[in-house]
């Protein structure tokens, strides 16, 4: 029996609001129609080295963190680290694989949804650097993110920053060219209290809201435009923007403590018309 969910309903899983006119259903019995994932986490061990899990999704970790599953009822991945200037991350899709693009051009574009649930144990000052979203391939590494910013490479999604850790910005960054905040003030987190993170790219949406935002199945009031003339931030922005890119999810931590730091995913899913 299907469950049936309302749009601005509030739950747990995929936000109604976000997913109503996804066909998971469909994209899951024809790979024509598009092609995409769901991860709720239930198989995967401890990693103190870049390695591939029973997944197949590929993890990064220094010697002090670890990437890690976490007995839980329905699964979550846990981000853990002991160090001060640590990193722990990752990747779905590996060093080679990024099937998720945006297109430059919206006569080329596809839709794409993307959803993750996500919460940091603390939010006391210097705690830890996160960051969920869509990135290029090979990016999820040691140096993917420091306290104040990324690795040379095309990112789009969330991060917070050890200085102001319950402050949730939505940014965009493309190779060679700084990161910009879409929405310096996209939400807060509350500690150890989840937040779903969630965007829908529309080549068909009206022209300033070619990318819609939401914060626990919330549409925000921020967007990504198409053009200059539509939104400070747009998919045409070939110098600051990661469109035309081929992009993977990254879930990643920086810790900025030398005590415990812990951030943890529920699950996240990442979808895409053909």
């Amino acid at each position: 029996m299907n469950t049936i969910k309302y749009r601005g309903q509030v739950v747990d899983g995929h936000s109604p609001d976000l997913w109503h006119d996804c066909p998971i259903l469909g994209i899951k019995e024809d790979p024509s129609l598009g092609f995409g994932f769901t991860d709720d986490f239930l198989d995967y061990e401890n990693t103190a080295t870049t390695v591939v899990n029973k997944s197949g999704t590929p993890t990064f970790s220094e010697a002090s963190a670890a990437v890690r599953g976490s007995a839980n009822a329905g699964g979550v991945l846990e981000l853990f680290g002991t160090t001060d200037n640590t990193p722990c991350s990752l990747q779905r899709g590996g060093s080679d694989s990024a099937p998720f693009t945006i297109a430059i051009d919206a006569a080329d574009g596809k839709k794409l949804w993307f959803e993750a649930r996500c919460k940091i144990s603390l939010l006391t000052t210097d705690y830890i650097n996160f960051f969920v979203g869509l990135c290029e391939k090979n990016l999820a590494t040691a140096a993917f993110m420091t306290a104040t910013d990324f690795i040379n490479g095309g990112i789009l999604g969330w991060r917070t920053l050890e200085a102001t850790p319950s402050i949730i910005h939505s940014i965009a960054q493309k190779s060679t060219a700084a990161y910009d905040d879409i929405d310096a003030t996209f939400d807060v987190f509350v500690a150890d209290t989840y937040i779903k993170f969630g965007l829908k790219y529309d080549p068909d949406a009206i022209p300033s809201k070619r990318i819609k935002f939401y914060a626990d199945g919330v549409e925000q009031t921020t967007y990504v435009g198409q053009e200059s003339g539509d939104a400070t931030i747009y998919t045409g922005d070939e110098t600051n923007f990661p469109g035309g890119l081929l992009l993977n999810p990254v879930f990643a931590a920086h810790s900025g403590n030398a005590a415990d730091t812990l951030v943890s995913m529920d699950w996240w899913s990442c979808y895409q018309l053909r």
